[in-house]
């Protein structure tokens, strides 16, 4: 309902205001209703040139047994998609010092 979609802006507001304006000038913000959350990115990104999509965080039974939306995405679109991961301090120094 409204509730729903005030709150939901309201996290997107927040989520834009930590990015900064500066470094996306041409950032915005949309909701969009759809059947799930797949089809409502390849259809809201079809009128760009990529679908940027953030690397889940979720483990991986979660993974397995209810799919992973970044992976689905680019299995259903043909558009470009691009995967980004946050980078982690102290895993990056774990991997570089077991290496």
């Amino acid at each position: 309902g409204n509730e729903v979609r005030e709150k939901t802006q309201a996290l997107l507001d927040a989520a834009a205001e930590r990015l900064g304006k500066e470094e996306l000038p041409n950032a915005s913000t949309t909701i969009i209703d759809a059947e799930s959350i797949t089809a409502g990115i390849i259809e809201a990104g079809a009128k760009y040139d990529a679908i940027v999509v953030g690397a889940t965080r979720q483990p991986w039974f979660r993974k397995f047994f209810f799919g992973n939306i970044p992976y689905q995405i680019a299995h259903d679109t043909n558009q470009m998609v691009i995967l980004v991961k946050r980078y982690n301090r102290v895993k990056g120094f774990l991997s570089r010092t077991v290496e």
